[in-house]
């Protein structure tokens, strides 16, 4: 699977400026982009299992060996409950969309009033179906503070979803539902006779959309527990038996799941297949135009895109149903909205026929369909388990702690934000206080950076949290290779703690029985990172600090290099630098999470890199062996884009008129941004910095030379001798780029403790 990030803003990793969610964003992407990514993702990580199989995860310890439990499986099945009988027949033959969401919700909310009533003792938490009716949720990742996201066409507008409750929204369930009971029970003794299932059918509907008007006003993608997707109804109603439905059976993708010279957006990854977020067929009414957004960062990207045209996305097969994808983006929009659950869950209906789904970071598990007309128990089994699983089934990440609010509530579970948050890494614990980055993307490492406090020291650091492959050797390993090696420690972050926590296999997933995994399946544990705070490189402005930056960079690549390790994703999102007392600053990589012993096997599928940085020879042969020409070359097109895109550490430009458009234009083919890369080479002109311009001519000229003598088809180990370390180093020399390496004062403390690794000589 390719995985590349294509877009023109990206993330940063500093303490000084602005959250990298909370700027102006140039995302290209579009809905359809989206929802072609996400049918990959299901094509290639998903399984089936039986509805027993999947329910098997759900069981509450001891509940159905109780009384209480006899007692409310008895009032479904045998009392025949008045209220869910009536709405199931009415449901059988309501045509009306909107009358469709009403009655599931109030069947759900009847199966969790019955469940309290009987099994009080067992609730956790309380919960509520609401019925959304196509509205669009606040917090979306794309529909960001109620307002559209450039490029995407529509929002997420879910059917429904099922939501924690805090204790006022609680009472105000409680209250509309003691009123119907009281008004029923006046009703009968005043008439002396049972009640009649329309009246109790009328008061429900009053009450609940009164309280649905209340609880659906201000909710979040945070808050969902349930995400629900209802199929467009048949002509004629009719259900689906689960034996019919094969089972334990895996999603395959054809051969043709991809269509040829096929585009990510994402960054492409050899042993990690992150991908980028959903797609919607519902478009929200009257969306605004053009509106200030949140940034989706580069890393982790936008979107997914085809290879020469629009028309290309229609060979991917078509073995999902449009509301399979709907439903797994609504899961995306779950697991993304804070970063803090580790799965979360959907419902797929149509007619009486439902599907069950699960969903983590390693793909998704379907269960068989059934119909909950005739197996009603199995639909309050599911629904029942939301309250009184216990955090961690729900898909709460336990290694988060909250500030202080009681476990298990609806401030510590679905918070504004995770600020206040702490986690302990080994014998540091470090307290959030500014996001930094949250990676949108369904199958994927997930990751979340946050800047904090380490209790201890009360030192600034950056704290990552990520969902690694299991079999993929962890960064911090990587750093102290490169650092035995002989890289010098000027050149790497520095990392002060680091730990490694659950396996998806050892969770919830690991508890559904009978899925089979498929061939790409890849299970993940969580590990978090704790590293010292850098400031973003695009903060660099003025000739100078360019020179200084290509100059530390270049080192840096090379020590690596020589250490046996490719870094294989040098871009403005990977570099950050430290600001010493003195004013020095050192260039520093700290982001090893494609970073490769030269050694490592490498699939003959895949490929690496940020788009807009990406190497040619990668971009043209994607199944190149990596070379350490590519860093240098993506070390060239990440100063160029700090130096055309920034000015005093603010982007400039949006996805309209963005200069460097054709580095990364969605709508362009892996051939098509090489040839527009190459031409830029070939034609190199900054008019409006003629100085900057100067500079760079001898660096950019060795690289177009490169190309205009490597022959078509073969990809040179050294770009016929223009990609050289020695090569390089010399035009840099010439050009005086290291002469800002250095302090100014004639002692200084900090700088005394620095490696002048640049004074070596480079053979």
């Amino acid at each position: 699977m390719e995985e590349v990030t294509k877009s023109s803003s990206f993330s940063y990793y500093s303490s000084e400026v602005e959250e990298r969610l909370g700027s102006v964003t140039h995302s290209a992407h579009k809905r359809v982009d989206i929802d072609h990514q996400l049918r990959a993702d299901l094509l290639q990580n998903c399984s089936r299992t039986s509805v027993e199989g999947f329910l098997d995860a759900f069981k509450i310890e001891g509940l159905e060996e109780t009384r209480e439990w006899r007692r409310f499986k008895n009032h479904l099945v045998i009392k025949q409950d008045n209220l869910i009988h009536a709405y199931l027949e009415r449901y059988k033959y309501v045509r009306n969309e909107q009358q469709y969401y009403a009655i599931f919700a109030a069947i759900a909310n009847r199966i969790t009033q019955l469940f309290n009533e009987y099994c009080g003792g067992y609730v956790r938490r309380r919960i509520r179906f609401l019925d959304l009716g196509n509205q669009v949720v606040k917090g979306s990742l794309t529909y960001h503070c109620g307002e559209e996201v450039l490029g995407t066409g529509s929002a997420l507008k879910p059917d429904g979803m099922v939501i924690l409750l805090d204790d006022n929204q609680a009472s105000l369930v409680d209250e509309a539902e003691n009123s119907i009971d009281i008004r029923i029970n006046l009703e009968k003794s005043a008439g002396g006779m049972q009640v009649g299932a329309e009246l109790m059918m009328e008061e429900w509907d009053k009450r609940a959309r009164m309280v649905n008007k209340a609880l659906t006003e201000g909710v979040q993608w945070k808050d969902c527990l349930l995400s629900v997707e209802f199929k467009k109804r048949s002509s004629a109603c009719s259900t689906t038996s689960s034996s019919k439905h094969s089972v334990n059976k895996p999603f395959t993708a054809p051969q043709a799941a991809r269509p040829p010279g096929h585009t990510s957006l994402k960054r492409v990854r050899d042993d990690d297949d992150e991908e980028g977020p959903k797609k919607t067929n519902k478009r929200a009414r009257n969306p605004p135009s053009k509106t200030r957004v949140r940034k989706q960062h580069m890393q982790t990207a936008d979107s997914v895109l085809q290879g020469n045209s629009v028309a290309s996305r229609d060979a991917v097969p078509k073995e999902l149903k449009s509301s399979e994808i709907q439903l797994a983006g609504y899961a995306l929009e779950t697991l993304c909205a804070l970063g803090n659950k580790a799965h979360t869950f959907g419902i797929l209906l149509q007619d009486l026929s439902t599907t069950l789904w699960f969903y983590d970071r390693s793909g998704a598990i379907a269960s068989a369909k059934f119909d909950f007309h005739t197996d009603i128990v199995n639909l309050a089994k599911f629904i029942i388990a939301f309250s009184a699983m216990d955090d961690n089934r729900l898909g709460f990440i336990q290694v988060l702690q909250a500030p202080g609010s009681a476990k298990g509530c609806k401030e510590t579970l679905a918070p504004q934000d995770l600020l206040g948050f702490s986690v302990t890494c080994g014998d540091q614990k470090a307290t959030f206080d500014k996001l930094l980055d949250r990676r949108f993307s369904l199958v994927g490492r997930g990751t979340l950076v946050h800047r904090g406090t380490v209790n201890k020291s009360k030192r600034k650091v950056a704290v990552k949290l990520s969902w690694q492959v299991c079999s993929r050797k962890p960064e911090w390993e990587i750093i102290q290779e490169a650092l035995d090696g002989g890289c010098p420690k000027r050149y790497i972050v520095d990392v002060i703690a680091h730990s490694v926590h659950c396996k998806l296999s050892e969770g919830f997933r690991g508890a559904i029985q009978g899925w089979s995994s498929t061939e790409m399946y890849e299970d993940r544990e969580l590990r978090i990172i704790i590293t010292e705070l850098l400031e973003p490189v695009t903060n660099l402005s003025g000739l100078p600090e360019i020179k200084l930056f290509v100059w530390s960079t270049f080192h840096a690549i090379y020590y690596l290099d020589k250490a046996g390790i490719h870094h294989r994703d040098v871009s403005a999102g990977n570099l950050g630098y430290q600001q010493l007392d003195c004013g020095r600053r050192l260039i520093k990589f700290f982001d090893f999470d494609h970073a490769r012993k030269h050694d490592q096997k490498q699939s003959s599928r895949h490929f690496t890199g940020t788009l807009p940085f990406l190497a040619i020879d990668l971009l043209l042969h994607n199944n190149a062996p990596y070379l350490v020409r590519f860093d240098y070359e993506s070390m060239l097109w990440t100063s160029l884009w700090i130096v055309v895109c920034y000015e005093d550490g603010k982007d400039q430009y949006g996805a309209e008129d963005h200069p460097l458009i054709n580095w990364f234009n969605p709508q362009s083919s892996l051939t098509q941004l090489a040839e527009s890369k190459i031409a830029f080479l070939h034609r190199f002109s900054l008019p409006t910095i003629e100085t900057v311009e100067e500079t760079f001519e001898p660096l950019v000229f060795s690289f177009a030379d490169g190309y205009r003598k490597e022959k078509p088809g073969r990809v040179d180990e050294t770009l016929c001798g223009h990609v050289k370390p020695k090569a390089l180093r010399d035009i840099l020399l010439e050009g005086q780029w290291g002469e800002c390496d250095r302090c100014l004062l004639p002692t200084c403390e900090q700088c005394s403790q620095v490696e002048d690794s640049h004074l070596l000589v480079i053979i």
